[in-house]
């Protein structure tokens, strides 16, 4: 619904951001993004799907994570 309307991104709760559908938003054209990550494991599994942004209350370890 997202492309129809003229949106440019998907950005579900991090739990609904699984690899596939990560994958078919890009397909789709759409940037991908999840709210509210503070894991680092799941933040870590997030960035190795491609993601293109996570919402957080910890940058701190978000960043070691990019690392």
């Amino acid at each position: 619904m997202a492309p129809r309307a003229g949106g440019d991104g998907w950005f579900p709760m991090f739990r609904d951001a699984t690899p596939e559908a990560i994958a078919e938003a890009h397909a789709l054209g759409l940037k991908a993004g999840a709210w509210t990550v503070d894991d680092p494991g799941e933040m870590r599994a997030l960035v190795a799907t491609g993601i293109d942004a996570l919402c957080t209350d910890r940058p701190d370890l978000l960043a070691q994570c990019l690392r």
